[in-house]
């Protein structure tokens, strides 16, 4: 069983190593359009930029959380199975298998921030 749990680790980082670097690129991009003034209805060129940045950025969010929950879906089943038919154990346990649950929740935390931020910029 730690075999397979290796093999799964090897596919998983590198597709981690992706979702975390677009992840961070994209937080700091919606940091800055949430720390941008929205302009004023009158300035109609400037809040028109402003909603098309917002909207773009909307869009990455929602790719990064499409991403994130398709990871989270696909690494479900194996660490509900890992779950289910485990011990708790706070000096012997499992390594490989406690760090595949660590990761599982560790995407389901990054999702719900995506979530969470794709709120906050619909209602800049």
């Amino acid at each position: 069983m730690n075999n397979n749990i290796s093999d799964i680790y090897s596919a998983i980082s590198i597709i981690l190593v992706f979702i975390m670097v677009i992840y961070d690129i994209e937080i700091k991009k919606m940091n800055e359009i949430m720390d941008e003034r929205k302009p004023p209805e009158e300035q109609k060129e400037k809040l028109k930029n402003f909603k098309r940045k917002v909207k773009k950025c909307e869009f990455r969010l929602l790719f990064v959380g499409i991403t994130l929950f398709l990871l989270f879906w696909i690494l479900f089943p194996k660490a509900v199975e890992i779950i289910s038919t485990s011990h708790i154990n706070l000096i012997n346990f499992d390594i490989a298998n406690t760090l595949y649950v660590f990761i599982e929740i560790a995407v389901f935390f990054m999702f719900i921030t995506i979530i969470i931020n794709f709120i906050k910029i619909s209602k800049k």
